[in-house]
């Protein structure tokens, strides 16, 4: 994929901005940091603007609270400009992640999520007879940020863009040079470009035919148990060495007990 560049003047229009407020604020109008955004609309837009271009943004402020879905998540939630700050980005930037992006991925994609990825899922049950099943230990909070920004380099090539991306990834755990958090809109774009380069490591050399991934979880398939053992070896290899992402214990079944 060729690198792209010239987006970042795009993302700090005032048309940008407006289309990102609008989409920042869906069910979140009621909360008082939206209701003070919109009070001075116009000017805060222009700020953000401003803020965009120089380098001097409204980050860092974030709202924590726990869900669990179904496990327990700390859920790191930022400040209303924040999000439109995000969307705008993503306003921008969004179809060129989707384009790095392979068809047997379905997390944060318009016309995909979980149910068209077991759709998928059952589909290559049907026609292999074993199955490997990987997660990412605490995937999130595990992404090198240098490495993070080293893979988004190699597709985009503007440098404002870039500087953009490191200001973002670097306000959350920036001392500890991991980490992204749960609840940001570039977080779920950030962590699913990154694990793009597995997707086409199994692709393209490994060569698996079935394969899944709805973020963090991973399933491939195959012919034999044999077969999925070196598939996992290699797999936790490049996880390791390429991402530097630790798994957590994998399955190897048959197809024929079902999966969870």
């Amino acid at each position: 994929m060729k690198r792209v560049g010239n987006l970042f003047p795009r993302i700090h229009t005032l048309e940008t901005l407006r289309i990102a407020y609008w989409r920042a604020g869906i069910g979140k109008r009621t909360r008082r940091d939206a209701q003070q955004f919109a009070e001075q609309l116009d000017g805060n837009l222009r700020d953000l603007s401003r803020g965009i271009q120089t380098g001097r943004l409204p980050c860092g402020d974030f709202h924590q609270f726990l869900i669990r879905d179904p496990k327990e998540r700390l859920i790191t939630a930022p400040a209303f400009s924040e999000r439109v700050l995000h969307h705008a980005i993503l306003h921008v930037c969004e179809p060129w992640f989707e384009r790095w992006l392979i068809d047997d991925t379905f997390a944060c994609r318009r016309g995909r999520g979980r149910l068209k990825a077991l759709e998928r899922a059952r589909r290559f049950a049907r026609h292999f007879p074993f199955y490997l099943k990987l997660d990412i230990r605490k995937y999130f909070d595990s992404i090198p940020h240098e490495l993070l920004l080293v893979r988004l380099e190699r597709v985009f090539k503007d440098r404002d863009l870039l500087r953009l991306f490191e200001q973002i990834v670097q306000l959350y755990r920036g001392d500890l040079g991991r980490g992204l958090p749960i609840g940001s809109l570039t977080s779920q774009h950030f962590a699913n470009f990154y694990l793009g380069w597995f997707d086409r490591f199994v692709k393209e050399r490994l060569r698996i035919r079935g394969y899944v991934r709805y973020m963090d979880d991973m399933v491939l398939w195959g012919n034999s148990s044999q077969e999925m053992q070196q598939v996992q070896l290699a797999c936790c290899e490049f996880l390791q060495e390429e991402l530097q992402l630790e798994t957590k214990p994998f399955r190897i079944n048959s197809t024929s007990h079902g999966m969870d």
